[in-house]
């Protein structure tokens, strides 16, 4: 069994322990090998990602 796998298969543990009824995942373009494991696992979703940074007070 691959890591990658295992670690899935942690989080799926969890989830399960606290109620949840989905996992979300994150692959970037270009990563095929996650890409294909997680095509495998679940239903492939595309949207967009925005990262916004986090304002500290003593920003201007």
């Amino acid at each position: 069994m691959s890591y990658a796998i295992e670690i899935l298969g942690a989080d799926n543990d969890e989830a399960l322990r606290r109620g949840a009824w989905v996992v979300y995942v994150q692959a970037d373009y270009g990563d095929e090998p996650a890409v294909a494991l997680y095509t495998k696992l679940g239903t492939r979703e595309d949207v967009m990602h925005f990262d916004i940074a986090v304002a500290t007070p003593n920003d201007p």
